[in-house]
């Protein structure tokens, strides 16, 4: 018995020791690329996929009203005629395809979820290319640049909902263009296809 207990002792002590050797030059080294990316995403999705009945309320709400939002954002930018708009022609057709993945995952709540991302990235493009036609316009067009600052706001709710920090910080610099008071609220009637 004495042996066994000189022998724990033993093996507890090299464990310390090799705890404190590692610790102190960094061993064994960790593979950065398997380390980085965002824990709270990664917290946020666990939580919609362990737990479905209750997250796909607020995910189906989302996928529901960027089809609203896209949708007028489509409708405003195929209603300009000029040569300057087609950037924010492409912007919307992307938004467009966005719509008809949306309606898809409606049921599928990994799919769904990652469809928030692709949300946001969608908006930006449209942001930017409305920011861009709007600069290059003699006067403000009221109503593209009411469906812009909600597209941003969709994209601000979007990253807050994903806890993605990189968009939380991109969307909290990106002002609205119009004052509460200067926006047009009434959604347009969807063009025909």
């Amino acid at each position: 018995m004495k042996s066994s207990f000189k022998y724990f002792i033993l093996a507890i002590v090299a464990c310390g020791a090799g705890y404190l050797f590692g610790a102190y030059y960094g061993l064994p080294c960790a593979d950065e690329s398997q380390t980085a990316g965002d824990i709270n995403r990664t917290n946020v999705y666990k939580t919609i996929i362990s737990n479905p009945d209750e997250q796909m309320p607020l995910i189906k709400q989302r996928l529901s009203e960027f089809v609203a939002v896209s949708n007028w954002a489509c409708v405003e930018a195929e209603a300009l005629t000029d040569e300057g708009a087609q950037e924010l022609k492409d912007a919307a057709t992307a938004l467009a395809t966005l719509q008809k993945k949306c309606k898809k995952a409606e049921n599928k709540p990994d799919k769904a979820y990652d469809l928030l991302s692709e949300q946001i990235k969608a908006g930006k493009k449209f942001v930017t290319a409305a920011d861009k036609y709007l600069s290059s316009q003699p006067e403000m067009i009221n109503s593209l640049a009411s469906i812009r600052d909600i597209m941003a706001s969709f994209c601000t709710q979007n990253a807050l909902i994903t806890q993605n920090d990189d968009e939380i910080d991109y969307w909290s610099n990106a002002p609205a263009l119009l004052l509460n008071e200067d926006m047009v609220y009434s959604e347009p009637e969807p063009v025909a296809e």
